[in-house]
């Protein structure tokens, strides 16, 4: 998959793409911790990872869920993947996700 918005330098990394698009509130290493514990249990690397949780925030504030930003998606990503199974298609967890959520 191509990257879009690739600089003359080295495309950023997943955990700076997700600070970036929080508007940088959160350092890119909290979201690399939490992407390093996430991926071994994801069929998704962590490119993949960054762009489930973006799209995830997009559905959501489709839905007019506005308490939500890229981080709080992540943690609530990786604290309902369980870890020693099979590797689970985090895509669909996260879809499952927007799904449940209702607007306040």
């Amino acid at each position: 998959m191509p990257h879009r918005g690739a600089s003359a330098t080295a495309a950023p990394g997943p955990a700076a793409k997700l600070a970036a698009l929080d508007g940088d509130l959160r350092p890119a290493d909290q979201y690399q911790q939490v992407l390093t514990a996430l991926a071994p249990r994801c069929k998704e690397d962590l490119a993949g990872l960054a762009a489930v949780v973006d799209t995830t925030l997009k559905s959501l504030k489709k839905k007019g869920i506005t308490d939500e930003d890229e981080f709080g998606v992540l943690q609530k990503l990786e604290a309902s993947v369980p870890s020693g199974k099979p590797k689970t298609d985090c895509a669909s967890e996260a879809a499952a996700y927007a799904a449940r959520r209702d607007a306040k």
